[in-house]
């Protein structure tokens, strides 16, 4: 085992379009991915881990697709890394 890392903070702000991740150590706030990530990326992605996940049962993508949308779930994935989430809160943003 490694050496224990400090908490962080992970700012994931999701619009309509894209998400933007941020990273907060101290006061100092970093963009953790290059720039917003487009919705059809994830949707992308989303359905490239559905056919990995299960390559023989092609009818999941079609029933549990993942909708980009207001009243979906959420989730956090972590690929090629190991994470751990603690205190996680939601903060709706306010249209201007």
């Amino acid at each position: 085992m490694g050496i224990p890392r400090s908490w962080r903070s992970l700012h994931v702000k999701v619009r309509k379009e894209s998400l933007t991740i941020h990273l907060k150590q101290g006061e100092k706030l970093s963009l953790f991915a290059p720039g917003a990530i487009p919705k059809k990326r994830l949707e992308q992605t989303a359905e490239s881990l559905m056919k990995m996940t299960f390559p023989d049962r092609p009818q999941i993508e079609k029933s549990n697709a993942l909708k980009w949308g207001p009243k979906g779930s959420i989730g956090i994935y972590v690929t090629k890394g190991s994470a751990s989430f603690r205190k996680v809160s939601i903060v709706p943003i306010m249209a201007p």
